[in-house]
């Protein structure tokens, strides 16, 4: 019996047309040439790897839910990759002693993820990682703001039509360790929340901080935290190291003329 082959690509993928191919090789130039004006360097890994570096190293959502993992003819557990952090991890780790600190370096690649498709969001993504190693200052983070509103400025957005939305994990731990006093499981699980809140909305997001049996105390304290604004910031800097530094970092971001930065307390990834 003759099996009939789908003319669709695989749930989730898309195939690239020449046409659209001018357009994806336009931003991920863009991308590469300002990275290259700035001094980071290109690096590569396999598309494969040993499913234990994720278990590892990636977040439990990813390793137990999202990972395309599989047993290669060897008997070797592999996995496709889903983020590049890991993969960087092991590159560093394997020439520690040969690499020179600072490290700037940036890479253009695909990634895969066992999840629901939905609009903005697929299985297979190209992503942008560009990353400073081995500077412990604020400086590292004002040059990668430098770099975003450089190549915007290369894609010749109107300022009106985005921004850059900033956070710090420190503050966040705050919140979760001397606010709200959760356990480690429970951390995970409302800093998901967080990380949903806008799609949410705050009716669905105060239900869900039900479920998870936070007090409404609890709650209270999470939906102010969400409205927290740089001058609130400074009532806790002596208190929170992720305050101080959002403080010094916007004042920062205030001296050298950078537009198009916000403070938000919802953003749980960067």
């Amino acid at each position: 019996m003759e099996t009939k082959l789908l003319t669709t690509p695989y749930k989730g993928t898309t195939d690239t047309y020449p046409q659209d191919m001018l357009t994806k090789n336009f931003i991920f130039d863009t991308w590469k040439t300002v990275a290259q004006r700035f001094g980071f360097e290109e690096y590569d890994t396999p598309l494969i790897e040993e499913t234990a570096l994720y278990v590892a190293k990636s977040g439990e959502e990813i390793a137990n839910t999202q990972l395309y993992n599989f047993t290669d003819k060897g008997g070797r557990e592999i996995a496709i990759r889903p983020e590049m952090t890991p993969s960087l991890a092991r590159m560093i780790a394997a020439k520690k002693n040969e690499l020179t600190l600072p490290l700037k370096w940036f890479n253009v690649g695909k990634y895969y993820r066992y999840e629901k498709p939905q609009r903005g969001r697929r299985r297979e993504f190209v992503q942008l990682n560009i990353d400073i190693l081995g500077i412990p200052t604020l400086e590292a983070e004002l040059e990668i703001f430098q770099y975003i509103l450089a190549v915007m400025e290369e894609f010749k957005a109107p300022k009106e039509t985005y921004e850059i939305r900033v956070n710090s994990r420190y503050l966040l731990d705050y919140l979760f360790k001397d606010i709200l006093k959760l356990s480690d499981e429970k951390k995970g699980k409302v800093g998901r929340a967080i990380d949903n809140y806008l799609k949410l909305g705050k009716d669905a997001f105060v239900e869900y901080l039900k479920e998870l049996e936070l007090t409404e105390k609890q709650i209270k304290n999470v939906l102010e935290f969400l409205t927290w604004t740089l001058e609130d910031l400074k009532k806790i800097q002596d208190k929170s190291q992720g305050a101080a530094q959002l403080i010094e970092l916007f004042a920062k971001i205030d001296e050298l003329g950078l537009t198009n930065l916000r403070f938000e307390p919802s953003i749980m990834r960067g």
